[in-house]
């Protein structure tokens, strides 16, 4: 399964929670920049070609109509239904009494499969329909596992499905990368030389992904531009010490790391 974009780091503790057959649905609630794209990306990478639907919701107020549209569409171009039967279930839509039925019709038989709804807070209005749609649909196709990303709260992961194990619910404090799956972003991708500030890096970020691949550029630009006096400090926006770089000063600066939930632009 190949999904564009860059996937940084493989995260076992995670796919662990997506692993399982059981439950059906998985649930990824975190705001922008926590990595719930990149994480679900990574996951389904290995699997054959085929056996991943990857519908990410372009616009807001997303019907239920059109997002079973764009799911079936999706499913021909990946190449989980043939091109003229998904075009064909497409056309259909509209006219069916039983959405979640039409679906599992055309998927059934066909192998393990996963539906990735990437950017579900986009339905807006018709949530609710659609969550219906997804819960009944797991229970007509039974070789299916659907994971949703989303950057609100939705009631397809409410209290009692996740008390129930209906649903595994990943928030963004699941997310947020550990002191060692920092290092390790450290010491794979960044300059060698910034390893050790991974402890520093890791608590003035709270491992909150966004922010720590900011301070990882940072950090990779200080260990090599010219020294800068910064009054002892180390920020990201003042990336230098009175040292030698080759290992920079670790001393971070937590309020340029503030977290939001209404992000100007999309990031995982």
């Amino acid at each position: 399964m190949t999904v564009p974009g860059p996937v940084l780091l493989t995260r076992p503790r995670l796919h662990a929670r997506l692993d399982p057959d059981v439950p059906r649905i998985a649930v990824l609630s975190a705001p922008s920049g926590s990595g719930k794209t990149s994480l679900v990306r990574c996951w389904v990478a290995p699997r054959p070609p085929g056996t991943v639907i990857w519908a990410t919701l372009e616009t807001d107020h997303v019907r239920r109509a059109s997002f079973w549209q764009t799911v079936l569409t999706n499913a021909g171009r990946l190449g989980v239904l043939p091109a003229t039967e998904a075009a064909g279930l497409v056309g259909d839509v509209d006219r069916a009494s039983d959405v979640p039925e039409l679906v599992a019709g055309a998927l059934r038989g066909r192998g393990p499969l996963v539906l990735v709804v990437d950017a579900h807070e986009r339905l807006r209005d018709d949530s609710a329909a659609v969550d219906a749609d997804l819960v009944r649909l797991v229970q007509l196709c039974p070789d299916l596992k659907v994971v949703v990303t989303t950057r609100t709260s939705t009631g397809l992961a409410s209290p009692g499905r996740t008390l129930r194990g209906e649903v595994e619910l990943l928030t963004a404090a699941d997310l947020a990368f550990t002191e060692d799956e920092t290092r390790e972003l450290l010491t794979t991708f960044a300059d060698p030389a910034v390893a050790a500030s991974a402890a520093d890096l890791h608590a003035a970020t709270d491992g909150f992904p966004l922010a720590v691949r900011a301070g990882i550029l940072s950090l990779s630009r200080a260990a090599t531009a010219p020294a800068r006096p910064t009054g002892g400090r180390w920020s990201p926006r003042t990336c230098g010490s009175s040292s030698a770089p080759a290992r920079p000063t670790t001393s971070f600066s937590r309020p340029a790391y503030r977290r939001t939930s209404t992000p100007t632009s999309r990031s995982s």
